[in-house]
């Protein structure tokens, strides 16, 4: 519902229950059927209460059904499902606005607790854990959570995904997940260090801090994670999100930063990116996600350095995500391909001095760059010149010595014009990793004809002069017997 149309709502609704207040009622019920018929017959600052424990419950057990100021209080009961998909312990569906669910315990349900467009409710006092899904599910809708233990449920003990502008004011107040650790949702200029969370969310919190942070859900069921939306000019330091559901998902979000941390092994996504730009990820490790160690989609102008992306099935994706950069990075040991960059709108992409060495190194769909014009710098392989990336399935071969292969690497579609090689060793003309007799012989019998192919002409080339002769012959022979003797190979 638009903003513009809660507002008379809710005016009507405080007058109604300033009217009523006085004359509330208070009712009780004892099963799934009977509570939320009593709820969605009850008049506005009526309270229902539970008055004895349900179990077994196969379905969603209390519906609100768009009842709105009403008090559900538990008593300090438990409702008990059977872990039935789509199956709630109470819900709250579009509409029901203003109610209060205190005082309650639930598990073994799909879900414990279930807004959607539901505002202005407060949850409190409510214990959810063991549901298949979530212990407190909000989708869109500003609402309150306060003093609620969440814990060791399957994906997240608590999740929100906002969508109006007043949604993300919602708040959430000493509310703990898995292992006893704090659910945090802040809002701008939040500054959080040193701490540890079950789960943490930032919420339209421009301007926020987060540094040494740790998320660490359930041992047993891998569960929660970091969340950022409609967060700009954020910087994120020294987090470590592992072992959990997901690692970070930052949405919405523009011109933010996340240096120098760590997501290993979640369910999910390692980092999921979508809906943003001009975003920073800086010396990130990203390993062992079960989907993809990062993954942009609808994502622009993000600039993505120095990363790790090792043991996923998909070390980087972009999906819907052009005009990104990605270098220095070093992409390996990634079960489907190093990185993808083959989905529909995914381009004028750069890709450069990267070290790929992946089951598929690369798919390209097209339009994307994989090398930069050759200048001078230490490149991914500790060469001298920067240009593409190294391709450990390159089979071309560097002739003149440049670090450079000479046949450019043919991705599906797109081209790495300067594919990086290892340059080798000076004198090592049968490039077995060493100086020998046999580079000797290898040399003169090049020397007296030039058409005889050798391994390394530029490692031949040991005077550094341009062609090979009978003086490189003698250098590389005092170098074998002498390893100390200096070759003079051009740079």
């Amino acid at each position: 519902m638009a903003l513009n149309h809660i507002k008379p709502i809710l005016a009507v609704l405080l007058l109604l229950l300033i009217s009523f207040t006085a004359s509330a009622d208070i009712i009780d019920c004892d099963n799934c059927i009977d509570c939320s018929e009593k709820i969605q017959n009850a008049s506005i600052g009526d309270t229902v209460r539970l008055i004895e424990n349900i179990t077994d419950c196969d379905c969603t057990c209390i519906n609100f059904n768009d009842s709105d100021s009403i008090i559900f209080d538990g008593m300090g009961h438990t409702i008990h499902g059977t872990r039935e998909r789509s199956s709630n312990g109470v819900y709250l569906p579009a509409y029901s606005n203003m109610n209060t669910i205190k005082n309650l315990s639930i598990t073994d349900f799909h879900n414990g607790i279930f807004l959607f467009t539901a505002s202005y409710n407060t949850i409190e006092n409510i214990t959810a854990y063991h549901n298949r899904d979530t212990g407190i599910t909000i989708l869109y809708g500003k609402n309150t959570v306060r003093d609620c233990s969440l814990h060791e449920n399957t994906y997240s003990d608590f999740y929100f995904r906002p969508h109006y502008t007043q949604d993300y004011e919602s708040e959430v107040v000493n509310v703990t997940g898995s292992g006893g650790r704090d659910i945090g949702l802040y809002h701008a200029d939040a500054d959080i260090r040193d701490k540890e969370f079950a789960a943490l969310y930032l919420c339209d919190a421009d301007n926020a801090t987060v540094s040494n942070v740790s998320i660490i859900g359930s041992s047993a069921y891998n569960n929660n994670g970091m969340r950022v939306y409609k967060t700009d000019n954020a910087v994120i330091t020294g987090v470590t999100s592992s072992d959990n559901h997901y690692g970070i998902s930052i949405e919405d979000s523009s011109n933010s930063t996340l240096i120098n941390s760590t997501f290993e092994d979640n369910q999910h996504y390692n980092i999921y990116m979508s809906y943003g730009s001009d975003n920073t990820l800086q010396n990130v490790v990203t390993k062992g996600s079960r989907q993809a160690g990062i993954y942009l989609y609808h994502s622009t102008n993000a600039v993505m350095s120095k990363i790790l992306a090792d043991q996923n099935p998909f070390g980087i994706k972009l999906d819907n995500s052009p005009d990104n950069v990605i270098n220095d990075s070093m992409i390996i040991n990634n079960h489907i391909v190093g990185i993808s960059a083959a989905g529909t709108g995914s381009i004028g992409n750069l890709i450069y001095n990267n070290y790929f060495a992946n089951a598929a190194n690369a798919w390209d769909g097209g339009g994307n760059i994989w090398n930069i014009t050759e200048t001078t710098g230490q490149n991914i392989i500790d060469g001298s010149r920067i240009g593409g990336n190294y391709w450990s399935d390159y089979n071309g071969t560097d002739e003149d010595g440049d670090g450079f292969g000479e046949a450019p690497y043919n991705l599906s579609i797109g081209i790495d014009y300067l594919p990086l090689v290892y340059r080798g060793i000076c004198g090592d003309v049968d490039q077995n990793g060493y100086v020998s007799a046999n580079d000797v012989v290898e040399a003169y019998r090049n020397a007296v004809d030039p058409n005889y192919p050798i391994g390394s002409e530029w490692a031949a080339d040991v005077d550094g002069n341009g062609y090979i002769s009978a003086n490189d012959v003698v250098e590389i022979y005092r170098n074998a017997v002498d390893p100390n003797h200096v070759l003079n190979c051009k740079a």
